[in-house]
């Protein structure tokens, strides 16, 4: 086992969503560029992880609860779970792993290092752990992660919900050509809804879309539509069942165990109900604004 070398600093903290983790053992100066608006001087987070240099040792039997079919997975492990990316294609060798315990409080980080290049600023937590991890926490009574768009417009946020292929980029697009000049796109892509004493907030993340929006600002819920893309603009009512349908379908739910999902489902229902949801039908340009009262 390697640590990374430098002088012995404060630890990194991160926080995406109000969700806060520190990574222990890493030089600060090793945080990527797009994740240093996320950085919080917070002396209590709420996760705390070790990150190591090292060999990556793969149990032989461990039982897998989720292949992404791509470069990583999720094992069950006797502490906890374990996350563990792949290298090469088609992805092979275990390269980088995060174990977590039982109450996925706790964690720890490995890089092999022969993975890296002759560059000692690496940030060991990197995506898509990072991404899974919070959206683990997440889903353990505390919000949810939507695949969504949004827009932080006179201090309240509109969410605009979809699938891929729905238009969230092209929509995020628009917003920055034709919508107002004191509106703020959160995301493109990736969205965080939690519970608040006044109703919900609504959190960018740093894991956009195409159109590369990320934010880390956050704001009060105002409205949440469902795209459809159309030849013209037009905003239409949904009823809470179908509101709670489609916003089950748009939950990033990766790699979490089934039997979890209460919560999720719950907390759908809530939103489906408690929030007016409303279908945009829309062409890209400023009319989808105009149709969603945001123009």
């Amino acid at each position: 086992m390697r640590r990374l070398p430098g002088r012995r600093k404060l630890s990194p903290v991160l926080s995406v969503g109000g969700i806060s983790i520190a990574v222990d053992g890493v030089d600060p100066s090793s945080v990527p560029d797009h994740l240093h608006p996320y950085s919080v001087n917070e002396s209590e987070p709420m996760v705390r992880c070790r990150g190591e240099l090292g060999p990556v040792e793969s149990p032989e039997a461990a039982r897998v609860l989720f292949d992404s079919g791509g470069v990583w997975r999720v094992e069950e492990s006797p502490g906890g779970i374990r996350l563990v990316l792949r290298s090469g294609d088609p992805p092979g060798r275990d390269y980088h792993v995060l174990d977590l315990d039982q109450n996925l409080t706790r964690g720890r980080v490995r890089l092999d290092p022969g993975e890296l290049e002759d560059d000692s600023r690496h940030f060991l937590l990197r995506d898509p752990l990072h991404e899974l991890w919070t959206s683990f926490l997440l889903m353990r009574g505390r919000g949810l992660l939507l695949h969504g768009c949004a827009l932080l417009l006179e201090g309240r946020v509109h969410v605009f919900l979809g699938e891929s292929g729905a238009g969230k980029s092209t929509l995020g697009k628009v917003i920055e050509k034709h919508g107002p000049a004191k509106g703020t796109i959160l995301s493109d892509d990736r969205l965080v809804v939690r519970p608040h004493e006044s109703g919900y907030q609504v959190y960018g993340t740093p894991w956009h879309g195409e159109a590369q929006f990320a934010s880390h600002l956050h704001g009060p819920l105002e409205s949440i539509w469902f795209l459809d893309k159309a030849p013209l603009s037009e905003a239409s009512e949904l009823s809470p069942v179908e509101s709670v349908d489609r916003l089950f379908r748009v939950c990033f739910l990766a790699g979490w165990p089934r039997t979890g999902l209460d919560f999720v489902l719950g907390m759908c229902q809530e939103l489906g109900k408690g929030v007016p949801c409303r279908l945009l039908r829309f062409r890209p340009d400023e009319t989808a604004l105009v149709a969603a009262g945001v123009a």
